[in-house]
């Protein structure tokens, strides 16, 4: 009888397993990579964690970074477009040498953090200072 249950429990999980392979988690975050040499790619991820309303400076990155809200909200601002609020779980891309103007915690009360996944064909530091407009 106890195998007959443990038989009924793992085709259970994996009927669920089919209907949701990526788990309870955050959805699948893709997107388009610019062209790139890709003789020696590398993918550095970075933890960045904001106190309540913490900002960065001006700055851009080399390589594409898709960045994913873990923590908190975020506003983030990228070259011509426009302010934009992400929260936790919701992911978006910043292009190659573009100028990340706003990059802040959303609140002034609750921590923000976010992980960075900077996809690199060069080696060098991932950010530069930008100076403000």
């Amino acid at each position: 009888m106890e195998s007959v249950a443990m038989i009924t429990l793992l085709a259970a999980g994996v009927v669920l397993a089919a209907q949701n392979p990526a788990g309870a988690g955050w959805p699948r975050a893709t997107h388009k990579l610019p062209e790139m040499s890709g003789k020696q790619l590398q993918m550095t991820q970075v933890e960045v964690r904001y106190a309540p309303g913490q900002a960065s400076p001006s700055h851009s990155h080399p390589c594409p970074v898709l960045v994913r809200v873990v923590e908190g909200a975020v506003r983030s601002k990228v070259d011509d477009n426009p302010e934009t609020t992400y929260k936790e779980g919701e992911t978006f891309f910043e292009p190659p040498n573009g100028t990340h103007a706003v990059s802040r915690n959303a609140s002034d009360t609750a921590p923000a953090r976010i992980l960075a996944t900077f996809v690199c064909d060069s080696e060098g530091p991932l950010s530069k200072a930008v100076p403000a407009k």
